[in-house]
């Protein structure tokens, strides 16, 4: 295992990638401390779930109601003048 520094590893950026890329594993430290681990991607596929309920249940799910109605526009306008 490898290790870099953050400030190391913001200056070689690409070539930890290239290490990792070829299977090597990084280890990141902060004032000599581990604070994260690159190690190389595996593509595992898709993968299916069976589900925890049955089809039955799932088709007698019913959404939730609000009690009053909601402008969902007005809702995001607001949101957005606040930020």
């Amino acid at each position: 295992m490898i290790r870099a520094s953050t400030a190391e590893l913001k200056t070689h950026l690409g070539r930890y990638l290239r290490m990792v890329r070829n299977g090597e594993t990084v280890d990141v430290t902060s004032h000599r401390h581990s604070v994260a681990k690159l190690v190389p991607y595996e593509d595992e596929g898709p993968s299916i779930t069976e589900p925890v309920r049955s089809m039955k249940e799932l088709k007698d799910l019913r959404g939730l109601r609000s009690g009053r109605r909601v402008k969902g526009l007005k809702l995001l306008l607001e949101d957005r003048a606040r930020r």
